[in-house]
């Protein structure tokens, strides 16, 4: 049965104006303009990116978090999943539940459908980008259509919204590329406002759930499942816009179904992230929550929305002058904010004139069709709520600051703006045909589509394909010559160590530049991608010992081999190839560019097995269950000069050592004392009661400490009578400082003497 037209309770304003007619086409002339937009993007996007020069089988790019992107298609293509890989992370595997995954569950299907046919990660991420493009393309094309916008106007906004430069700069972030679901939000955002309905009532049917069932409620029903299934940002845009929608519709007409409409809908796209993040959360009530990964308030600020950003040209902009103009804003802005929100002259055309609706609103001249209006709303409500200092400022300190990045709400303005071009180009095709010069709309709309694309891209945007791969198959030549040495199953510890996720490694390397081993192989597993902050993240606490500590722990933990990134060391890693040569007997494999190396470890572990197995289970424990230490009360947060780190002290203060094991453990505390500018006593008292007198002096007096831990926490006692040192920070009293603190386990420092190389 037809939903009743006067049904109740269906997101629909009773009082809606009359908008432009809908001007309803056949299925088939409908689903051509969508297939017209989908094939005008795609045909966008590899000519923007010179896609005809690409090998899909080789990524786009291969740095950052394209690498990371690659790691989650790959664990995903060979493991079925993308929460656990048991190839990172050794030995414990990698959970990635602290990072909330479960929100991009749409684009993990549509990822999993590719490796039905493919098992290349490469070739499957490649795909899912370029799959964006018409995605979005389409879905706004029916999201305009739905709103009376005429379908050759329609198809324009459609293809210039996929080409934004937001698409092209989100390369590395490639699930915010994924933006297919930002028109499908703004249905339902209109659909609050009463412009599409929503909800719908089959006539003379009973009362209850099955009343509502009709194709409308079913479709937005879906629409909210896909909302909160397509990434956090886009589902919490989603939630404001909507929940702002509802308090003004409701403020306007004061009738109670609207706020249950908007309740509904928000409590639909809120259970569906709930439920996506259902592992997370059940993960963090079981292991508690990881602070390391967690945002900061600030950080809401640095990645806010700017008003200058969305309107000037986009970075690289085609023309040189005005290139030059932007690159000169960017380089002397305070607060330059992330990359990729400009919206590009035409969409800037339509944001232009949604503020003027606003303002004519505003004093009483409202000559405008309710789509705008309402356009213009959501507009506002995404600029108050994003800009730099505005309500995410303070959701960020009152509520949470996990969503920080509240720029990327960039991309629901340029639909909006974009609606209101497409209303105003209907109007034109209206003009001109009042004219008799109908005929000329379409060249109009072909020039506004090619101007309005080349404006929104670049030269920035095509991929350096020649030196990508060159790079990656150097990379897959020298992963596949470490296969070549070792065992399946086997593991690679890897040097330095950086943390995961989002870290800074020495420069040249690059954040998740310890991927690259584990893209080109199946059979290897590594020790990096451990989640910094979890008791798994062992690798860190052991890597900042020397060598000659390091490699008889990772050679008990069961690592095979040792591979080394030259570009994470001063030296490009000489020394440290040296170093490990002359400890393990084993000369190093190197690549042909001379960055990274691999060193055999499976002799040097052979030897090792020879002192016996308790002392290797006991090398195993004190590596993967590392004594830790914690600044506690009295001592300041550290702060290092390059060569060394210390810890400011008051008159009194602890050192917390953790045994996180079950037994007792002797270690050594190693630090310097040090006391500027006269030297002071410093009592210390030990766990089980003994106490030491030493001395702080100027440079720092050592410091040695042999302890025995028992399981927990141990509390190692500073204090002095001296008075304060004079120091310009009034807000702290400075009595000593410990310099360069260093808890070394008796079983590692035993095996470093005794090396097992003969």
């Amino acid at each position: 049965m037809r939903a009743s037209p006067d049904s109740t309770g269906t997101g629909q304003n009773p009082r809606r104006q009359a908008g432009l007619p809908r001007r309803t086409l056949s299925w088939t002339a409908e689903l051509g303009f969508a297939a017209g937009a989908a094939v005008l993007s795609l045909a966008g996007a590899a000519i923007v990116m010179r896609l005809w020069r690409a090998d899909l089988h080789t990524p786009f790019d291969y740095q950052g978090e394209v690498n990371y992107n690659l790691m989650l298609v790959k664990g995903l293509l060979d493991h079925g999943g993308y929460q656990e890989n048991p190839s990172l992370g050794f030995p414990f595997g990698q959970d990635l539940y602290d990072l909330g995954l479960g929100t991009d569950r749409v684009n993990f299907v549509l990822m999993r459908l590719f490796g039905l046919v493919t098992s290349d990660p490469v070739l499957v991420t490649n795909l899912f980008f370029l799959l964006t493009f018409p995605l979005a393309a389409v879905a706004a094309v029916f999201v305009l259509r739905r709103l009376g916008v005429g379908p050759a106007p329609a198809l324009v906004a459609a293809v210039l919204f996929s080409l934004l430069p937001y698409h092209f700069s989100r390369n590395s972030h490639l699930f915010l590329a994924a933006y297919y679901a930002v028109p499908l939000a703004a249905y339902i955002v209109f659909g609050v406002f009463g412009e599409v309905r929503l909800f719908a009532r089959r006539v003379n049917s009973r009362r209850g759930i099955p009343a509502w069932i009709t194709w409308q409620s079913v479709a937005t029903v879906l629409i909210c499942v896909v909302l909160g299934s397509t990434g956090v940002y886009y589902a919490a845009f989603t939630l404001v816009l909507v929940s702002g929608a509802t308090l003004l519709v409701f403020a306007r007409l004061r009738d109670r179904r609207q706020l249950l409409v908007g309740a509904a809908l928000v409590g639909l796209v809120g259970a569906t992230v709930v439920v996506n993040l259902a592992p997370t959360l059940k993960y963090q009530l079981n292991h508690g929550v990881n602070r390391a990964v967690l945002r900061t308030p600030q950080e809401t600020e640095e990645f806010s929305l700017k008003l200058s950003e969305l309107v000037l040209p986009t970075d690289g902009h085609r023309i040189a002058s005005v290139a030059a103009w932007k690159d000169r804003y960017v380089q002397t802005s305070l607060l330059p904010s992330e990359r990729g929100q400009a919206i590009g002259l035409v969409a800037t055309v339509g944001f232009v004139w949604l503020w003027v609706v606003a303002l004519l609103a505003i004093v009483g001249r409202r000559t405008e069709r309710s789509l705008l209006l309402y356009a213009s709303a959501a507009v506002i409500v995404s600029f108050l709520v994003a800009t730099t200092g505005g309500l995410s400022t303070i959701l960020a300190y009152v509520i949470t600051p996990q969503l920080h990045a509240w720029n990327r709400i960039s991309v629901f303005i340029a639909f909006f703006s974009l609606v209101a071009v497409a209303v105003l180009l209907d109007r034109l095709h209206g003009f001109l045909r009042e004219r008799g010069l109908g005929a000329a709309f379409g060249a109009v709309l072909a020039v506004i589509l090619l101007a309005g694309a080349l404006d929104q891209t670049t030269n920035r945007a095509i991929p350096a394909y020649a030196a990508v791969s060159r790079e990656y198959h150097q990379d897959d030549e020298f992963s596949a010559a470490i296969s070549a040495r070792l065992d399946g199953g086997d593991s690679v510890f890897q040097l330095p160590y950086v943390p995961f996720p989002e870290a800074e490694p020495p420069r040249p390397m690059q954040d998740y530049d310890p991927l690259r081993p584990y893209l080109h192989q199946n059979e290897l597993r590594w020790s990096y991608g451990a989640t910094k902050g979890r008791s798994e993240n062992w690798a860190g606490d052991l890597s900042a010992k020397p060598l000659s500590l390091v490699v008889p722990a990772v050679a008990a933990v069961g690592f095979a081999g040792i591979y080394l990134d030259g570009a994470g060391y001063p030296d490009g890693g000489r020394v440290a190839r040296s170093e490990l040569a002359r400890i393990t007997g084993s000369q190093p494999l190197s690549d042909e560019r001379g960055r990274f190396a691999f060193i055999d470890l499976r002799a040097y572990r052979d030897r090792l097995e020879q002192a016996g197995a308790a002392r290797v289970a006991a090398l195993r424990a004190a590596a993967i269950h590392p004594l830790h230490i914690e600044v506690g009360p009295g001592f300041y947060p550290q702060e290092q000069d390059g060569a060394h780190s210390w810890h400011w002290a008051a008159a009194n203060g602890e050192l917390r050592l953790i045994n996180p094991s079950g037994g007792a453990r002797t270690a050594v505390l190693e630090a310097r004392l040090a006391r500027e500018p006269d030297a002071a006593p410093v009592i210390v008292s030990l766990p089980g009661g003994k106490q030491k007198r030493l001395q702080a002096v100027p440079g720092g007096s050592p410091v040695r400490l042999a302890l025995t831990l028992a399981p927990g926490t141990n509390t190692v006692h500073f204090s002095t009578a001296a008075p304060a040192v004079l120091s310009a920070n009034v807000s702290r009293a400075l009595y000593f400082r410990l310099v360069d603190i260093v808890l070394v386990e008796s079983v590692l420092r035993e095996s470093s003497r005794g090396s097992a190389h003969r």
